[in-house]
């Protein structure tokens, strides 16, 4: 038998609007004492793992590239509102509605992702896996709920057999198989090397400690989407695996914290009016008939795109330019996107009425 662990698409969950089915699940959830508890076994228990998918990531296939979604926070919100209806998913589905819903319930989380090992010891360097870590009452805990639902047997069948063993683990406990990219998210004082893992030394090297990282973490949980890459680029460099996977992680760190470079934040501004003009002739120009670019899509669409205009506007703000002709670009781009801003503001407006 083998436990659960998939290929990661590397992409963050974000924040964006509470979707219908998301209220639905969390006015579903037989809240007891324990609220985690109460959210842990309402998703190992209705989620059931999604054998298919799993075989289809681990031959390649991106569900992100698949889907031809326009960008990340519109994977996610077909992947949440999929996991909920159809009630099966792979890791990444189990964590990003666990962490959606502690979100809605006022908890700090973040989804981990990273390197696994399978019952008996075996190391899976060519497909990773996501679990997640939830701050609750001033301490950090660590969650895996797609382990925690049950397990594939060695006849590619999931077989569910919900358990608590992976509710609220211990640092040191994770540890044996679960590998973050991430040291911090190892959760001890001294994180073990990726070799001593494979080896299954260190263990006894560790302590459950948080207390030196904790303050890293609680200021990464704050930091956006592109500052937590590039943060967690300069630690996953210094690590220097020699790994599919870990070489993975680093090509798509780089890619979002370079997206914060000049001809990052320019490339955005093109992005960003192209979104926009495609609001207008896929939406507004056709009254919202289409089956894609209705109302509800297209507000969805304005949302992210606003988000990403002002990110783009405090980023041009933050170039120093240093000769007269860069100045005058920068300048223009700013008004450019100060000015769809408002385009798009409007258009929210209306389609929210």
């Amino acid at each position: 038998m083998k436990y659960l662990s998939i290929l990661f698409i590397f992409l963050s969950f974000q924040g964006y609007t509470q979707s219908p089915e998301l209220t639905k699940v969390i006015n579903q959830i037989d809240y007891q004492n324990d609220t985690l508890l109460s959210v842990y076994n309402w998703v190992t228990d209705n989620i059931a793992y999604d054998v298919r998918m799993a075989e289809e990531m681990k031959k390649g296939v991106s569900m992100y590239e698949k889907g031809k979604f326009k960008n990340e926070d519109e994977y996610r919100r077909a992947q949440l509102k999929r996991v909920i209806n159809k009630k099966k998913g792979v890791c990444q589905d189990y964590t990003l509605l666990f962490q959606k819903i502690v979100t809605e319930l006022g908890y700090t989380s973040h989804a981990i992702g990273g390197i696994t090992k399978d019952r008996k010891g075996k190391v899976t360097t060519s497909i990773g896996h996501s679990w997640i870590a939830i701050k609750e009452d001033g301490k950090w805990k660590l969650f895996d709920p797609t382990w925690g639902a049950g397990y594939v047997n060695e006849k590619n069948k999931f077989i569910k057999k919900q358990n608590d063993i992976w509710y609220d683990v211990d640092p040191r406990v994770m540890l044996e198989r679960h590998f973050p990219f991430d040291p911090i998210w190892q959760f001890v004082s001294t994180p073990i090397t990726f070799r001593d893992f494979k080896k299954g030394k260190g263990a006894i090297k560790i302590t459950g400690d948080q207390d030196e990282n904790s303050e890293v973490r609680d200021a990464f949980v704050q930091m956006d989407k592109r500052s937590q890459c590039a943060d967690e680029l300069g630690r996953v460099e210094q690590l220097k695996i020699n790994s599919k996977l870990f070489k993975s992680r680093l090509d798509y760190l780089k890619n979002i914290a370079n997206g914060s470079t000049v001809k990052g934040i320019l490339n955005n501004c093109k992005k960003n009016s192209a979104t926009y003009s495609e609001y207008i002739n896929e939406g507004k120009n056709k009254r919202f008939s289409g089956s894609k670019w209705n109302k509800e899509y297209s507000l969805n669409i304005l949302q992210d795109l606003e988000i990403s205009v002002e990110q783009t506007i405090t980023g041009l703000k933050g170039i120093k330019a240093k000769d007269s002709r860069n100045k005058k670009m920068i300048s223009k781009n700013v008004s450019i996107s100060k000015k769809l801003l408002r385009y798009i503001q409007k258009e929210m407006k209306l389609l929210d009425k």
